[in-house]
């Protein structure tokens, strides 16, 4: 008879312990309005790099306009995380929507594509390090070199610009 109880117990015990690592599981999901800038979209599918390189142009737009001020050392941190984390996310993607490339010129444009993720990221590291150091000038540096980098990078992969936010246009100075 105590057998049969111990077994019983054994198994309710197993299914509580079972049922409560199944419920703190996590789901994969952050919580609602957390995704970070890049990472896929509600149903799991991955942005595309069309709109990644547009979060790194919003944020590049900040790190730019803050990165001679010595006061907006947080600014410009959180603009240099922003363009990280979109890289990150769009080097292992195949542009597609702003480029016109043959099939025959795909695997050497998307590797292209991919070692200029890297070198942005490389760079915005180095950025990083000297904004966390207090080093103006070298962070004011180092804009310069990611706009002569973009400008180069778009030239090589033939990237069909649009005007950004905030330039003249049909949309005017500043406006969408």
């Amino acid at each position: 008879m105590k057998s049969k109880w111990t077994g019983v117990a054994g198994s309710v015990a197993l299914a509580v312990v079972v049922a409560g690592w199944a419920f703190a599981q996590p789901t994969g999901q952050p919580p609602a309005g957390e995704r970070p800038p890049g990472g896929p979209r509600p149903g799991g599918r991955p942005q595309s790099v069309e709109g990644l390189m547009k979060q790194v142009n919003r944020a590049f737009r900040t790190l730019k306009r803050e990165a001679g001020k010595p006061e907006s050392k947080d600014q410009v941190l959180a603009a240099i995380t922003q363009m990280e984390l979109a890289a990150v996310a769009a080097k292992d993607l195949t542009p597609n929507g702003h480029v016109r490339w043959t099939e025959a010129e795909k695997p050497m444009k998307v590797l292209q594509f991919r070692r200029g993720q890297i070198e942005l990221l490389e760079l915005l590291l180095l950025i990083e390090k000297n904004a966390l150091d207090g080093k103006t000038p070298e962070v004011q540096a180092g804009v310069e070199k990611i706009e002569a980098m973009r400008k180069s990078m778009h030239e090589k992969l033939g990237v069909e610009e649009e005007e950004e936010e905030g330039e003249e246009g049909p949309r005017g100075p500043g406006g969408r």
